[in-house]
């Protein structure tokens, strides 16, 4: 599974990731330092949908998951 990631980690390295433009967005491949913003996008839309226990991943296995790749 490949996430994209409409962020910037402020890393010199983010120059470097590979890129996709699309409708006047670019995205980039996930990073690990985006893990945390990742899961609070996930609980706000389960918030929004009444659903706040339907997260089951917290922001560090999706850490973990990612070193799994």
């Amino acid at each position: 599974m490949v996430f994209y990631s409409l962020y910037s980690t402020g890393s010199p390295n983010d120059r470097k990731l590979p890129l996709l433009k699309l409708d006047g967005y670019t995205l980039r491949k996930v990073v690990k330092q985006d893990c945390e913003a990742i899961h609070h996008l996930v609980q706000e839309l389960a918030n929004c949908l009444n659903m706040p226990d339907a997260p089951q991943i917290s922001a560090k296995g999706m850490l973990v998951s990612y070193h799994k790749q």
